[in-house]
């Protein structure tokens, strides 16, 4: 295995403890670990099993399955990615730290769907799914100017002044964009029997989401009429196979992921040895509802729904905790 990256950042000190950096970066990936079942099938009419040894697209080794195989190093990889950060380092009770990915990711798929005849096949060559076009990405601490030392309320009643006052709010949170999909036939096997086959494409598959509420969202994430299973490469054949779809990899995106959690917190001093430390936790505050992945099987009665919520989903909950030093 091979890996280069290269990197190139702009950082600029905007004053008042701010800071601003961009960067590009780049790596691309050679020699890398794949699956390559040497004694799956060449592309044909029947499926892989059914054929005769005699059959010169048969398996090289009829004695075993097609599972059988070998590792390569023959996997490629490439990745460009723009980032920008803003940065306030802690002053007058704030800092927080902002920042932005835009990133593309492309590999070949870990198992050749045509691993006789064509390992190195481009159809196998598509987004990295674990890897969303758009990551958004938010922190601050903020300690509210109300009590003594501070700004407002530094002459106020002790009592009102040691229960408003001294307050820290903190906050961490995330928004990406959807991961890729790759939508897949479902029913019989690929001519090579080495891989899940894939749907026909023949439309672009994208569905205006503007105005559709949630469940509506759910129901039907994008156009299934844009996919189709594929047709068989000889229907009069004994146990026939069917034709590659002609569907790339990751051409569906699914729903985007959001998570918030804020803590407030404050620290009471009794006496000169104890401290008391009161903290809320507030995880998912505004309770906003995940949506998992869609259902990509094109020969599924659920093609193009989703149904469960994302499974990094938490409903809102709130946690009080108290801590005593000593």
């Amino acid at each position: 295995m091979r890996l280069y990256s290269w990197n190139f950042t702009i950082e600029k000190d905007l004053g008042a403890g701010l800071g601003l950096r961009t960067s590009y970066v780049g790596n691309t990936g050679r020699y890398l670990s794949r699956s390559v079942r040497i004694n799956a099938c060449a592309p044909g009419p029947t499926e892989c099993l059914s054929r005769p040894a005699t059959d010169h697209t048969a398996r090289k080794f009829p004695q075993f399955g097609i599972d059988a195989g070998q590792r390569a190093a023959d996997g490629e990889s490439n990745y460009n990615a723009w980032e920008i950060e803003l940065q306030k380092r802690f002053s007058n009770g704030l800092l927080f730290d902002v920042n932005y990915a835009w990133a593309r990711a492309f590999n070949l798929q870990y198992q050749a769907s045509d691993p006789v005849s064509n390992p190195l096949w481009r159809y196998d060559y598509g987004p990295v799914p674990a890897q969303p076009k758009s990551v958004f990405h938010w922190n601050y601490v903020y300690e509210l100017p109300f009590g003594r030392g501070k700004r407002w309320g530094s002459s106020t009643n002790p009592v009102v002044a040691g229960i408003f006052g001294g307050w820290q709010l903190s906050g961490i949170g995330t928004w990406q964009s959807g991961t890729a999909l790759t939508v897949t036939a479902g029913v019989g096997q690929s001519p090579t029997g080495a891989t899940a086959n894939r749907a026909d494409r023949i439309a672009d598959g994208k569905r205006d989401h503007d105005g559709l509420s949630r469940g509506e969202k759910a129901f039907q994430w994008f156009d299934t009429s844009a996919y189709r299973v594929p047709a068989f490469v000889d229907p009069t054949a004994t146990r026939p196979t069917r034709q590659f779809g002609s569907a790339g990899v990751g051409t569906v995106y699914g729903p985007s992921f959001f998570t918030y959690d804020a803590t407030a917190q404050k620290n009471f001093y009794i006496a000169e040895k104890f401290k008391l430390q009161m903290r809320v936790e507030v995880f998912n505050p505004f309770n906003v509802v995940m949506l998992a992945d869609p259902d990509t099987n094109a020969s599924s009665v659920n093609f193009g729904r989703i149904r469960t919520s994302n499974i990094n989903y938490t409903p809102r909950n709130i946690q009080l905790g108290m801590r005593l030093d000593f």
